[in-house]
């Protein structure tokens, strides 16, 4: 036997959740991300990870990125807490501004913007005899 759920369209929303995601979208946005794109060059060639990313995060949204193994997401975040500086092959291109500073800036400091840009990886490696 087949069981399957009828859901709603998320293009049919009632006037609550609609009044609720107006009033988000008027807070401050605090990531902006424009025209993101970063290549790696291998021996075979310019590989394209990620190609014009454009979107807006507000005060106190709630962002998750998904999709399947080896879609970008990790490179994605990579890109937000500047990971790709010591990578000599990668090469990252657009404009992401974090509460309005520009993360690529040159008076942005990497180490500063890490404290404030997590990134939880999915098979930790924690140091030795620090758990």
């Amino acid at each position: 036997m087949k069981h399957t759920l009828e859901l709603p369209s998320y293009l049919e929303q009632d006037d609550a959740v609609r009044d609720r995601f107006k009033r988000l979208k008027q807070r401050p946005v605090t990531l902006e991300v424009q025209g993101l794109g970063k290549e790696f060059e291998t021996p075979g060639g310019s590989v394209t990870a990620l190609k014009d990313i454009n979107f807006q995060t507000h005060k106190r949204e709630f962002v998750c990125v998904i999709g399947p193994s080896g879609c970008g997401k990790s490179t994605f975040l990579r890109c937000l807490n500047r990971m790709n500086d010591s990578i000599d092959i990668a090469t990252v291109t657009g404009n992401i501004k974090l509460d309005g500073l520009d993360i690529y800036s040159k008076n942005l400091d990497p180490v500063a913007l890490r404290a404030r840009v997590g990134m939880v990886f999915q098979k930790p490696n924690p140091f030795p005899k620090s758990i």
